[in-house]
């Protein structure tokens, strides 16, 4: 509970327990120069924008799903069969675009270990420390990327789909 409550009585207060939102709005409205707003208002935007990126990451993934799916109960195509072999690899390079856009749109310097930030001056921005959230990131690049290219493979090698004649192509 006293983690919680660590606000004293000159505003102060632990960043760890509150989220980007919260302290990037108020903090800004009253000093737009300040530490905090310097730290946070970027990571703020830079969120926002990985957000919309990955709802469009989640969208192209429910389409594959979807002629996934179709393709396996109707043992039929649904597509252009290029289009089956794109949407993953869509999928992968929006989310990496999306991770690279965040590391350069939240303009922080990321330090792993010691994340004492004793010594930034008050108009300076905060080191953020490598935790859980940029990690995630790639290790769900590296599966989207090894999900599109063994989708890929196994697609390739499935042969030739039922009502689609070999010779035309069609």
């Amino acid at each position: 509970m006293d983690e919680i409550t660590t606000v004293d009585s000159s505003g102060t207060y632990d960043l760890d327990n509150y989220g980007w939102d919260c302290i990037s709005v108020g903090q800004c409205d009253t000093n737009d120069d300040g530490t905090v707003c310097k730290t946070f208002k970027p990571l703020r935007k830079s969120g926002r924008y990985y957000l919309g990126r990955e709802i469009g990451v989640i969208g192209l993934l429910l389409v594959q799903n979807t002629f996934f799916l179709y393709s396996v109960i109707f043992k039929r195509e649904w597509g252009h069969p290029l289009v089956n072999y794109a949407i993953p690899h869509f999928a992968w390079m929006l989310h990496f675009a999306a991770t690279v856009i965040w590391a350069i749109m939240s303009e922080v310097k990321f330090e792993q270990g010691d994340c004492e930030n004793d010594d930034v001056k008050p108009d300076e921005q905060f080191d953020v420390c490598i935790k859980t959230g940029p990690i995630l990131m790639i290790i769900q690049l590296v599966l989207l990327m090894f999900n599109a290219f063994y989708f890929s493979f196994i697609y390739y090698k499935r042969g030739t789909p039922v009502g689609v004649d070999a010779a035309k192509g069609e």
